[in-house]
């Protein structure tokens, strides 16, 4: 029994959910992407049951793994709390004045960018989640070098690092629709 909004209730017999992996940068907390997919799920009627599965990457957890040095984080919303006792962290939406001698936490879009400013790229820990495999499993994920719309990559879908609710819940009607067999396939 699935007790929704509205004092609306669902019964499933026999549910056999399909999991969901969301991989997503926090901070921020909560994790947005994770949050709105659980929203299109709460409101599209047409969705199987699903189960949402977050696997976060903590950029604050990879600071404090690589402990002390200097780095450059994509913006002060990346959340450098846990690497500033022990590292000296810039951060590439204030646009330093100099380049500094630093490791980029970054993706490609943060690397064409100090390229940009700085006339190099520095060395870098990618952290683009749209890179993790899927293992197989429907997946949603986001990438910014994706400005709008949605992009399927086999059972993932990739929506834009600022998607819309819409894109959301189009790529995630996409990942988990029925897979029907090809032409001399059975299923």
């Amino acid at each position: 029994m699935v007790h929704g909004r509205y004092s609306h209730v669902n019964l499933i017999w026999r549910p056999d959910p399909v999991t969901v992996l969301v991989d997503e940068v926090v901070p921020p907390h909560p994790a947005k992407l994770v949050d709105m997919v659980r929203r299109a799920i709460e409101v599209d009627e047409d969705l199987p049951p699903l189960r949402v599965q977050a696997r976060l990457t903590s950029l604050p957890a990879w600071l404090k793994a690589r402990g002390s040095g200097r780095f450059l984080l994509p913006c002060r919303g990346a959340g450098s709390e846990a690497g500033e006792r022990t590292a000296t962290i810039d951060y590439l939406d204030d646009g330093p004045a100099r380049r500094g001698d630093w490791t980029l936490f970054g993706c490609e879009r943060s690397a064409q960018i100090h390229e940009h400013h700085y006339g190099d790229r520095p060395a870098q820990v990618d952290f683009c989640p749209a890179r993790l495999p899927d293992g197989g499993a429907p997946r949603i994920t986001k990438c910014c070098l994706l400005e709008r719309g949605i992009e399927i990559r086999g059972r993932t879908a990739v929506v834009p690092w600022g998607a819309t609710h819409r894109e959301v819940g189009t790529a995630l009607a996409a990942v988990v629709a029925p897979q029907r067999p090809r032409p001399g396939e059975t299923s």
